[in-house]
């Protein structure tokens, strides 16, 4: 038998050996357990397995009482953590919900606004139409605001109707407008077309210093003249000149006259209502007065504008395309 075989079976005796002494101090283990469990349950409430389980009892309560006390914080520091994850999550959670809910309220409210806008601007064409100058003259149509200049957002715009669309040079714009207890709506005059191509045109407010526009006091059914209404630097509507003989009342209705400058036919028929008076100072030696007038609604809060287009023979002679 060589030497390496002969090693191989001492090593195997000597596990066997290791095994069968372990498995004999299990069976010797359990055979005291079971012993000690029977005596426990079988002894009276002062025996000696009872008072040896109270002494360990008393023992162990002091160091599990420490224990424990040096696991609380460490236990609270992971309840923190965990509990401040949650929190974290929940915010960005809640966050997003916010965001989501102010995003949802924007669409909502620029929907409504854009409703609103509509059913005022159909309102006020449905005004237009009913006077007879106006609908035996003109044509009604809706354009939407396609871009504005930067700087001159309250003297012009571009609309996304041209030429063929119908619309021409001196076609007129209106929004609609609310009478101060909010339950009629009107179209208001704004501005004129000044310039057209084949898809668009642009419009130039009445708020352009460039623009004079010959008005009227609207005074209960009579109209009384006043001037030109020609915008200033700031884009405020001033009549100047105004004789001070006539009696200018605050809010009073401002209409258009229908008359040019000098031998110049006036784009404007009469009649068109414009603003109102604002407020009234006297120039000096109390000789004149200095009025200015609002507008019903400023045409740059809109997205949309009413455009009439001459149609009649006489509306396009007074637009000077016919």
């Amino acid at each position: 038998m060589s030497p390496r075989t002969m090693e191989a079976e001492g090593t195997s005796r000597a596990s066997r050996r290791r095994i069968a002494t372990r498995r004999g101090v299990v069976i010797v283990l359990l055979v005291v357990c079971v012993l000690l469990l029977t005596s426990f349950f079988r002894e009276s409430d002062q025996g000696f397995l009872h008072s040896l389980k109270g002494t360990i009892t008393d023992l162990a309560n002091p160091i599990q009482g420490a224990a424990s006390a040096a696991v609380k914080p460490v236990q609270n520091l992971a309840g923190w953590i965990k509990d401040s994850r949650s929190a974290a999550n929940q915010r960005d959670r809640l966050q997003s919900e916010v965001e989501g809910l102010r995003t949802e309220l924007a669409r909502l409210q620029a929907n409504k606004a854009t409703s609103d806008e509509y059913v005022d601007q159909h309102a006020a064409q449905l005004q237009l139409s009913q006077k007879a100058s106006i609908a035996d003259q003109y044509s009604i149509t809706t354009a939407s605001v396609a871009s504005r200049q930067l700087f001159e957002t309250r003297q012009s715009a571009r609309i996304d109707k041209g030429r063929g669309d119908g619309v021409t040079v001196n076609s007129l714009a209106f929004v609609p407008a609310r009478t101060p207890d909010g339950k009629t709506v009107f179209g208001s005059l704004v501005g004129r077309v000044t310039h057209v191509d084949a898809n668009s045109a642009r419009v130039t407010f009445i708020t352009d210093p460039s623009q004079r526009v010959a008005v009227s006091l609207l005074d209960g059914s009579d109209t009384v003249p006043l001037g030109l209404l020609q915008a200033n630097g700031s884009g405020d509507l001033i009549l100047s000149g105004v004789p001070s003989k006539v009696d200018i009342k605050l809010m009073t209705q401002v209409v258009t006259r229908g008359a040019g400058i000098s031998t110049l036919q006036s784009p404007y028929p009469p009649g068109l209502l414009v603003g109102y008076v604002s407020s009234v100072g006297q120039a000096a030696l109390n000789s004149t007065w200095t009025v200015q007038v609002d507008l019903f609604r400023d045409p740059q809060e809109l997205g949309t504008l009413t455009i009439l287009i001459p149609k009649s023979s006489e509306a396009k002679h007074r637009a000077g395309v016919g």
